[in-house]
């Protein structure tokens, strides 16, 4: 199936782990070279790219925090500078807390929030200032 992704670049935050993982993979075999956001885990970000060349892709890591919007600017321009351009973006990062663990439940929670809510300001995608 050709859905039109050769040669075009994706992000996907939290790309190391889980759902982000098998989303790079999928868009990686469709032919889009795949950037792999991660925040701390280099190894299993170095393994999920090596999944994404497994089936077929291209892929490389990026590490940044997706809380801290002056590096996400960064990490944008850093992006389309070392691609030429940014095409598609998953924006899939997130927090799993267990929240019973030490009563630290409204810390943790507001915490989760926080990058949530911070992600969803400082990840927005204009496509005409960001390559082709």
């Amino acid at each position: 199936m050709d859905l039109g992704l050769r040669g075009k670049v994706a992000l996907v935050t939290g790309g190391s782990r889980g759902i982000g993982r098998a989303i790079g993979v999928a868009l990686g075999k469709l032919g889009a070279k795949v950037v792999l956001n991660y925040s701390s885990n280099e190894a299993a970000a170095a393994e999920s790219a090596a999944a994404v060349a497994a089936a077929g892709g291209v892929a490389v890591t990026k590490r940044f925090d997706v809380a801290d919007p002056a590096a996400v600017d960064a990490a944008f321009k850093e992006v389309v500078a070392a691609e030429g351009a940014l095409h598609i973006l998953v924006n899939n990062a997130g927090v799993a807390v267990n929240t019973l663990v030490l009563g630290a439940g409204r810390r943790l929670n507001r915490s989760g929030y926080s990058i949530s809510q911070t992600s969803k300001r400082s990840i927005s995608f204009h496509p005409g200032s960001h390559g082709r």
